[in-house]
């Protein structure tokens, strides 16, 4: 789950850009490391249909901007319907794809503030 943008100024300036659009779409920072390049968000939670889903955004300055959606995927565990008094009922798995329907959502906001600022998206090519 990740996007690359290309930027027309200094990754200085890039960075408060991408800084500002996260903060901008109701984003808390978690980190900020500016001298790195590196932005990450608290975990917002969300959900589809009965699954609920942590997501939090990962943003990476280098020659391109990368940005990431790092997720947790709630489950139900395994005899929770038995045990309704006594234990916890779901417990979090690191999950590294959410359903389309949440990144395109997710992904959307973020690509039009690029888009405003003239970050440009493109695909990166993977060779294997």
């Amino acid at each position: 789950m990740v996007r690359y943008f290309e930027y027309p100024c200094l990754p200085s300036e890039a960075y408060l850009e991408c800084k500002h659009i996260l903060e901008t779409l109701g984003y808390n920072i978690e980190i900020a490391a500016k001298s790195e390049g590196i932005i990450t968000t608290t975990y917002r939670k969300t959900s589809k249909d009965i699954r609920r889903y942590d997501y939090a955004v990962a943003v990476l300055v280098k020659d391109v901007i990368e940005v990431y959606i790092i997720a947790r995927k709630h489950v139900f565990r395994r005899g929770s319907e038995s045990s309704i008094g006594g234990d916890i009922l779901t417990e979090t798995h690191i999950s590294d794809k959410l359903p389309y329907s949440i990144q395109s959502q997710i992904f959307h906001d973020i690509e039009l503030g690029m888009r405003l600022k003239d970050f440009q998206p493109f695909i990166r090519s993977v060779k294997k």
